[in-house]
């Protein structure tokens, strides 16, 4: 059987992005975003495929409300050596892939799509720091900020609680002891009465001997 292949070093990056992050993020007026603004951010991201993908979730919330989600799924093309990011928001564009490469503590991908060009950056600062900013063009010459985002990572949600006790089985009752049930003796057997004898029949008397 043909042995595996192994993540290799330029994938260690993924280890430091995974996790959950939350971050202030700033709106710069652009032509897709005219009024810009302040935000939250969120991203979700966990190391898959044994360790050869960082999978991630992002979502902005503007006033309350979330107004955008997008899904990532970063890798390292192993003939380029660059950084892969595959793209999907709630935009509804085609996918778009994002392509570059590592300095330092900065990931810098890039990508060409039907708006324009787009650049995103994360430099990971702190274990429990991590910044983010995209800059757009129009012509790939001339950029100009579209966001800055400054995460923090999200302390791991507690453990739930552990399950209930098993109810305490019931105490067995104590066994109820019936008075005994007194048998009734049968009645006794009523002898026979003896059998009567006859009446003994009474013999004439004897005339007395008188005189004539």
């Amino acid at each position: 059987m043909m042995e595996m292949p192994k993540p290799t070093e330029a994938h260690r990056l993924f280890e430091k992005m995974a996790g959950s992050w939350i971050g202030d993020e700033t709106m710069y007026p652009t032509p897709w975003d005219p009024a810009g603004g302040k935000a939250v951010s969120r991203m979700t991201a966990r190391i898959g495929l044994e360790g050869f993908a960082l999978i991630s979730d992002y979502e902005q919330e503007r006033g309350g409300v979330v107004t955008f989600r997008g899904h990532a799924v970063w890798t390292v093309d192993s003939q380029s050596g660059e950084y892969v990011m595959y793209w999907v928001d709630t935009m509804g564009m085609p996918p778009e892939t994002f392509r570059g490469k590592v300095d330092g503590n900065t990931v810098t991908v890039s990508s060409r799509n039907a708006m324009g060009f787009a650049r995103l950056m994360y430099t990971i600062a702190t274990a429990d720091g991590m910044t983010s900013r995209m800059e757009v063009s129009q012509d790939g010459e001339n950029w100009m900020p579209f966001f800055d985002s400054t995460y923090v990572k999200a302390p791991p949600p507690p453990p739930p609680p552990p399950p209930p006790p098993p109810p305490a089985a019931p105490a067995p009752r104590a066994a109820v002891k019936r008075p005994a049930v007194k048998k009734k003796a049968p009645p006794a057997k009523k002898k026979p009465a003896p059998a009567k004898k006859p009446a003994a029949k009474k013999k004439p008397a004897k005339k007395a001997k008188g005189r004539k």
